[in-house]
């Protein structure tokens, strides 16, 4: 049987490797001259940046995959806990560090405060638990796979749709606890304001089981998956473009000749994948937000830890102005990454790599 794969970012890597264990002779069709996908990085004079995730989350399915083809991730990768987990800055001068240590986090907040923090974590503990095994370790072959009796109970149980920002302000009375327990909702592209509370989820991955960095930089973990794939002898065909499959006869065809195969497996955007290589008419989808991103090399030392959020006091506003008029607001909240506080080869002596994302509108939004 014959598979193959179009796009060599982190999920075309991990179902490759499952197909060529299931016993498929596999291809991966890489239109790039590097593989990964989103996760990469850029050097510059000695500084290095990762320019897509920072943030390693949910170890063990990572885990499950190297020893599903009996290998050891610790092999392969020196995996960092990062401790506190980021500094979030706040408009009056003062910052919370959330942390693994609670002993650490509740020195910084009241007592009354840290008790609710402690119902919180309890809450959507128990929803990630429900979640986990329920939704998202589960395949969905139709609707009724997710719309069944179990499902609607657990959304009930939980109320899961309910309005993220809403329900979390509900816990606490210090806005900065409310503040920092409901940006996570952007790592997905959505504002709080708009999402619904099981996305609450992230926070229990990055409070409870902890915050990662591959030593090296996060496209260490496209490294270490080519390592196994090389092992397993299957083939990357880079700078090969697919424009277009057909799937009544599994033909793919390419800026170098056509591909036969009895599977197929899309590892692309949804949009870009519908539109140009199935040629099928895209629904009127509603988009995340954009960002500007900024990478500098830095002559100095700051004292900002590895993660850094900076959140503006018109927070409200700020979301909407993105995600509801299409404008740039005038009080920003931005991310700010310094890997080198963690990892020193990732920038020249005595100075540092600062990478800034600034969340903006997307082109869609600001067209309309």
């Amino acid at each position: 049987m014959r598979a193959v794969v179009v796009g060599s970012g982190i999920g075309g890597l991990a179902t490759a490797i499952r197909l060529r264990k299931l016993g498929y002779k596999v291809i991966i069709l890489e239109k790039n001259e590097k593989i990964g996908g989103r996760m990469d990085y850029i050097e510059s004079n000695g500084y290095f940046f990762d320019t897509g995730p920072t943030l390693l989350l949910m170890l063990k399915p990572l885990i499950e995959l190297f020893k599903e083809v009996e290998e050891n991730i610790n092999d392969y990768l020196n995996l960092v806990k990062i401790d506190p987990l980021y500094r979030v800055y706040f408009k009056d001068g003062s910052f919370l560090e959330p942390s693994n240590d609670l002993a650490y986090y509740v020195r910084q907040v009241s007592l009354k405060e840290f008790k609710n923090l402690l119902k919180f974590y309890s809450d959507i503990a128990y929803m990630y638990n429900d979640t986990i095994y329920n939704f998202v370790e589960k395949n969905y072959y139709s609707v009724f796979d997710f719309l069944n009796l179990r499902s609607v109970k657990l959304l009930l149980k939980h109320k899961m749709l309910d309005n993220l920002y809403y329900r979390v302000s509900r816990y606490f009375d210090d806005y900065r606890l409310i503040f920092a327990n409901t940006f996570q909702s952007m790592y997905l592209g959505i504002s709080p304001f708009n999402a619904p509370f099981v996305y609450t989820v992230v926070n229990y991955m990055e409070a409870i089981e902890g915050i990662y960095y591959p030593i090296g930089g996060m496209y260490q973990i496209v490294k270490s998956l080519e390592k196994i794939l090389n092992k397993m002898n299957l083939r990357i065909l880079r700078e090969t473009e697919v424009k277009e499959i057909d799937k009544k006869t599994n033909t793919i065809y390419t800026n170098k000749g056509f591909f036969d195969a009895d599977v197929i497996v899309i590892n692309a955007d949804l949009p870009y994948a519908k539109s140009e290589l199935l040629n099928e008419k895209l629904p009127n989808y509603d988009y995340s937000c954009s960002t500007i991103m900024l990478y500098v090399g830095y002559e100095g030392s700051t004292n900002m830890l590895h993660h850094n959020v900076f959140l503006t006091d018109n927070y409200k506003q700020s979301f909407e102005s993105i995600f509801n008029k299409g404008i740039i607001p005038n009080d920003l909240s931005f991310y700010v990454n310094i890997s080198s506080k963690t990892d020193r080869i990732q920038s020249p002596k005595n100075c540092e790599n600062i990478y800034i994302l600034i969340p903006v509108p997307n082109l869609k939004v600001l067209r309309e």
